[in-house]
């Protein structure tokens, strides 16, 4: 099973992104700062048209806080919400637990499952969608600097 890896060396903390769909050939027009891609059929342009956007993940790092907390709210700010999955993991007793899946359909925030307590999180993201930023909180009012 192939896919492609993208990551941005200028900023390890922001993680890598997965995808999908395989890429026989790449090349980089560096006069015109311009990523083509080739699946051996059609030529793409990478972040050209957004009806030709691949399908991302991208996973966070671990997000730590001193003590144990629910992260109760959440917010994305993206270009657009056309497919746009967000979820969030906590470590829950020493397992790795899937806490919320949901689809996000504007930048308005919203609610987080209650029920359990965490140090340690970790959000996913699954999309065609340029995400500018995503932010979790004990509420919504912890969010409000990130609208």
């Amino acid at each position: 099973m192939g896919g492609v890896i993208i990551f941005d060396p200028n900023d390890p903390e922001v993680g890598f992104s997965v995808g999908d769909d395989q890429a026989a050939n790449a090349y980089l027009d560096v006069e015109n700062d311009a990523l083509y891609i080739t699946d051996l059929t059609n030529i793409i342009k990478w972040e050209g048209d957004a009806a030709t956007n691949m399908q991302y993940t991208w996973r966070s790092a671990k997000l730590r806080s001193k003590r144990h907390i629910n992260m109760g709210a959440g917010l994305v700010d993206a270009e657009s919400y056309d497919s746009l999955v967000f979820k969030l993991y906590a470590e829950v007793d020493g397992v790795v637990t899937l806490i919320a899946s949901l689809g996000v359909e504007d930048a308005e925030p919203f609610r987080l499952p209650g029920g359990y307590l965490s140090s340690t999180y970790q959000i996913e993201i699954i999309s065609t969608d340029r995400i500018h930023s995503v932010a979790i909180g004990q509420s919504v009012f912890d969010l409000e600097s990130e609208a």
